[in-house]
């Protein structure tokens, strides 16, 4: 008769459980596809660390991520066991008395007792400490699945302690049967999907962050304009969502007081979905306001641990806006700029050609020049990073390596796709493709993360590839071996008392990661490395490394009009930060990030000094 039973509710449970998660897969299979399966290993890589090892979960929140992992990794180690004693419930066959099932049942008393740690911390956390990610409501569905988790480990804990076929034993039995039957129900309609979903969901998240696809005008492709335009890899991921907070918390407009919360971007495309809203405008769904307030940083991508990518629903939605006219006021402005003139500053050439004359800059010759320095477009007329670009000549006259710049270089329509003109970026693009075809280079060199980020990794969309680097790599390379070399003789002849003279006078600097250098490119060493080598002390700032706080310029932002920001400045915010260190000279390494803190600096009538690092390493070298 128990057996009947539980043969019943074992068939009630999964027909729910199946009910909900067919309506989800349909919602999945009615978006056009966008799942990719490219560069498998880099995918496979991702999948062991972040899934299996947790690494994602572990890093930002060591504490925290390590109890999630205690249960992630109970719950794996617990299948074989919950599959043994369903098959003997169910009457199939009776493997709970081999001698391999009773050491494989002593061996999960650990794994138990860590989950159950675990499930209580998670548990105290979410209903008492709650941080602010998690949002001010008590979600009592986390409470009662938190619940759930400790009973088990409890009933299973209790095996060991109550005799099989006693009262007390088939009771303890049934409660964790029951259990996991309940759980397997309400797991569909809850955010304790992602238990099911997040392994694809990060197996089919790009190898590339803020990764979008160009549209193709030939298909009359607009971007996202109703809830219906979008892809099955935002739907998976929008159905995957844990809403722990962390893409909320380490977004730099979040922080800085706006009304973007990526969080909440990804719960709204959720509602949306599962309320069959498909003819919906993303403009209902999402504030108009909200999507123009993101720097595309890649913060919320490079920071959720099941494998949401947010930049395509943001960027995505930009470009829906665009099409039909929806930018803001600013936008249009550089628009016409980048049409007009190839440039956001809408200057003419010959102020680009006038600093080519002063810096004594070659046209590149592949035949004769080892590298093809790009300027872009604040290298090509903003005066201030021009002083920048002059001592990373001087760096590479000094080193003997052969440079030389092309004669007309158009912006890369980094803005433009940021902020979802894709004609306007495209134009650029296959312009730009064109010339650096025709002029052949081996290794591009630029001082700017926007232009290798846009060069580097987007152009190859238009099946043009070569290598990219940003100064700070290539100057630390250039000059590892001369430097060591040097050391070496200045320390043979060197006294104690010189040696420790010298170190007195280190200079003590902070300095910013750019976004599209330490999040998109992960290079964060080099830069290190080379204020390091040449006399500086470095006091890391609250966020750095592959996890910066934004300066504010990113997607479009460094056109707002700042007097008109919600909030407050995202580059006052992050101007803070770095003050906060006690550092006096901040060294930056990007041309925006650089226009961005000086506003900051000049807001708070501050007296630090800022240094781009090519010039550092020129003044020092």
């Amino acid at each position: 008769m128990s057996t009947l039973a539980f043969w019943i509710l074992l068939l009630l449970f999964l027909a729910a459980f199946a009910a909900q998660v067919a309506r989800r897969v349909q919602l999945i299979a009615a978006a056009p596809n966008t799942f990719a399966h490219d560069r498998l290993g880099t995918r496979t890589g991702r999948f062991v660390v972040d899934v299996l090892l947790q690494r994602r979960t572990i890093r930002e929140r060591p504490l925290t991520g390590l109890m999630h992992a205690f249960v992630f990794w109970g719950f794996v180690a617990f299948g074989g066991y919950t599959l043994t004693e369903f098959l003997h419930g169910l009457g199939i066959v009776d493997l709970t008395h081999a001698g391999w099932f009773r050491a494989y049942r002593l061996a999960l008393t650990p794994p138990a007792t860590a989950v159950l740690v675990g499930i209580l911390y998670l548990l105290i956390r979410r209903a008492f400490v709650r941080p602010v990610g998690l949002g001010t409501t008590v979600s009592i569905e986390s409470i009662v699945i938190a619940l759930f988790i400790a009973t088990l480990m409890i009933t299973f804990l209790l095996t060991f302690r109550l005799e099989e076929g006693t009262t007390s034993g088939r009771v303890n039995w049934w409660v964790h049967a029951m259990v996991i039957l309940t759980f397997m129900a309400l797991i569909p309609a809850s955010k304790h999907l992602h238990l099911v979903l997040s392994p694809i969901t990060v197996f089919l998240k790009s190898p590339e962050l803020g990764n979008l696809p160009n549209l193709d005008f030939e298909k009359e492709q607009v971007g996202l304009e109703t809830v219906k335009d979008l892809g099955s890899k935002i739907v998976l991921d929008a159905l995957t969502c844990v809403e722990c907070g962390r893409c909320q918390v380490n977004c730099p407009a979040w922080g800085a007081g706006k009304e973007l919360n990526p969080k909440r971007i990804v719960l709204q495309t959720r509602e949306a979905l599962l309320a069959g809203e498909r003819e919906k405008k993303l403009g209902e769904v999402y504030s108009e306001k909200v999507l123009w307030q993101c720097t595309t940083c890649g913060a919320c991508e490079n920071q959720c641990p099941v494998g949401i990518e947010h930049l395509p629903i943001l960027i995505g939605s930009r470009r829906g806006l665009v099409s039909n006219g929806d930018a803001p006021e600013y936008l249009g402005a550089v628009y016409n700029h980048l049409e007009r003139r190839g440039n956001i500053w809408g200057l003419g050439y010959d102020q680009r050609q006038k600093f080519v004359d002063a810096a004594k800059l070659e046209i590149f010759d592949p035949s004769t020049h080892d590298v093809l320095v790009w300027l872009g477009c604040a290298g090509a007329f903003e005066a201030d990073f021009q002083k920048s670009l002059r001592s990373l000549f001087e760096i590479l006259r000094a080193r003997g390596v052969p440079f030389g710049v092309l004669s007309k270089e158009r912006c890369t329509g980094d803005p433009a796709k940021r902020t979802g003109n894709e004609y306007v970026y495209q134009e650029l693009a296959n312009g730009n493709i064109e010339e650096l075809r025709a002029a052949a280079p081996k290794k591009i060199l630029t001082s700017c993360p926007h232009c290798v980020k846009t060069i580097g990794s987007d152009y190859r969309k238009f099946g043009y590839e070569v290598d990219v680097v940003h100064s700070s790599v290539f100057v630390e390379e250039l000059t590892r071996e001369s430097s060591a070399t040097t050391r070496h003789a200045r320390s043979a002849k060197a006294s104690d008392t010189r040696s420790a003279k010298a170190s007195a006078e280190r200079e003590i600097v902070t300095f910013h990661d750019p976004c599209y250098l330490g999040r998109y490119a992960g290079r964060v060493d080099e830069p290190r490395a080379l204020l390091t080598r040449f006399g500086a002390d470095i006091k890391e700032p609250e966020r750095n490394r592959d996890n910066p706080f934004c300066c504010g310029a990113g997607g479009g932002l460094l056109f707002a009009d700042k007097e008109e920001e919600p909030g407050t400045r995202i580059s006052d915010v992050r101007f803070k930060q770095l003050r906060a260190t006690g550092a006096n000279t901040v060294v930056t390494a990007c041309p925006f990030c650089s226009i961005m803190l000086k506003g900051a600096q000049a807001s708070a009538q501050a007296d630090t000094q800022f240094i781009d690092l090519m010039t550092f390493v020129k003044d020092r070298l």
